[in-house]
């Protein structure tokens, strides 16, 4: 009994002086925050049985339909979440892969402030893109949610670590796996980290080298991803689905009046943002115009004040430019495809 005390005595005290063992105080932060924030906005709809439009079907058994869209992980997340739309365990799934969410994408731009966590929180668990996913397709939105985790998460890894491409690329297959139109998140989510870099005013070399593992990280996504297809879809005999959110034909632009799908692109994007509909309210299109306002002059002030080279600032301006094109990336390459805007 003595030897298993001083055993105890000593890994306690190993535990302690071992940083690794140290609880991150900030993924704590991101947990509560989000699941704070989360419950306050959609804790009625997580609590009672509110189903509507695809979620009628309270026992998914759509498995083959999802696989026809090239979703071939949503199957096998089933077989582990259960086949049940249970609105109570659908929240708590949705709001842990947002937590993590939370925390990749802080650690990626280096916020430790727990107003600034808090902050990252509320953008992705109050918007209404969210609400709206919760409202129509709640037995998909934990698919969802994870396919976010996926794409921040790569997007860390990409950007933070020299090879981290190649995991990177690896996590963004895999959300294409469970919804294909989030992608676009990750290509913002880079875009603002490469804005970030050129401010810093990092040299061309730093910038090509990360431009290329960027570029490098969504081929390996894509390759990655036409190859679960095959594995998981198209060698069952299961054909893919190439008219319903489907990414089958990316990139065939063969007859495509390219003009008019770069219009049509950012069209939707202004349309999302500021149309007038049911839950764009007028207040909410102030806001969001007064965002997108203070957002520039913070960006004009960093161009005249900042000393940064002629390069590094053309790179901002035209990164800024492309974000309403980048948010609707996935409708560009597909030529159509349509999907909720998360960020």
């Amino acid at each position: 009994m003595e030897l298993v005390n001083r055993i105890k005595v000593r890994i306690k005290k190993n535990v302690k002086n071992d940083r690794r063992f140290e609880w991150d105080k900030e993924l704590s932060w991101c947990f509560i925050a989000t699941y704070i924030l989360g419950l306050a906005a959609h804790g009625y709809c997580y609590l009672n049985g509110i189903f509507s439009h695809d979620s009628m079907l309270i026992f998914q058994n759509d498995n083959q339909l999802k696989q026809q869209s090239g979703r071939f992980l949503t199957p096998l997340y089933r077989e582990w979440r259960s086949a049940f739309t249970a609105p109570w365990l659908i929240g708590v799934l949705s709001l842990m892969w947002l937590s993590l969410a939370v925390y990749f994408l802080t650690k990626l731009f280096e916020m430790q402030n727990k107003l600034y966590i808090t902050l990252v929180a509320g953008l992705l668990t109050t918007n209404y893109s969210l609400t709206l996913l919760n409202a129509t397709y709640i037995h998909d939105a934990d698919f969802y949610m994870a396919s976010v985790f996926l794409l921040v998460t790569g997007s860390y890894l990409c950007a933070k670590h020299t090879w981290g491409f190649v995991p990177g690329g690896i996590c963004f297959a895999l959300s294409m796996g469970f919804y294909q139109a989030n992608f676009p998140i990750a290509v913002v989510i880079l875009m603002l980290y490469y804005i970030r870099m050129a401010m810093e005013n990092e040299n061309w070399k730093k910038m090509l080298i990360k431009a290329g593992q960027m570029i490098g990280s969504a081929a390996t996504a894509f390759l990655l991803y036409k190859l679960c297809v095959w594995m998981f879809v198209e060698k069952k005999g299961i054909r893919i689905d190439g008219e319903y959110n489907s990414i089958t034909k990316a990139f065939d632009f063969a007859e495509t009046d390219i003009q008019k799908l770069i219009r049509t692109t950012v069209d939707y994007v202004y349309d999302f943002f500021m149309g007038q509909n049911a839950y764009n309210l007028p207040r909410v299109r102030f806001a969001t115009l007064v965002l997108v306002i203070m957002t520039l002059v913070a960006v004009c002030v960093v161009l005249i004040k900042k000393r940064i080279t002629i390069l590094n600032k053309v790179i901002i301006v035209l990164m800024v430019a492309l974000i309403p094109l980048a948010l609707n990336s996935i409708y560009f390459i597909s030529k159509g495809m349509s999907g909720t805007f998360i960020i």
